[in-house]
């Protein structure tokens, strides 16, 4: 499985698997549908969400699938950064225009699962 990821401070690497671009969520480095999925593992609040779900959107492909690991809203984490509730998350992903949104149920109370596909 080829996989990608991007991050702002990185310094890009290429592998025989991997490519990692420099790049923000807001603004991702790729053509549009490019990906079958997209994972974002504790990154949606460093970001402006609404713009970053608008561009996930944009990079998938039609039935494709994105999934959201993030902390919820009220989580003390020691930093100062916003959070969403899972109603939140959810309403931006309608917004962004993402269908069949579900969320799994997190042992840990302060972290979410949400997907849902374009």
């Amino acid at each position: 499985m080829d996989t990608t990821g991007i991050d702002p401070y990185a310094s890009p690497e290429e592998g025989k698997n991997h490519r990692i671009p420099r790049g923000c969520a807001e603004d991702l480095p790729f053509a549009d549908g490019e990906f079958e999925g997209v994972v974002s593992v504790r990154t949606l609040h460093h970001t402006d969400a609404r713009r970053a779900l608008n561009e996930i959107h944009r990079v998938l492909r039609e039935n494709g699938t994105v999934c959201i690991s993030d902390w919820k809203k009220g989580a003390k984490t020691g930093i100062n950064e916003e959070y969403f509730s899972l109603e939140e998350v959810k309403n931006m992903l309608l917004d962004a225009g993402f269908r069949n949104i579900g969320f799994f149920p997190c042992v840990d109370e302060k972290m979410m699962l949400v997907w849902g596909s374009k």
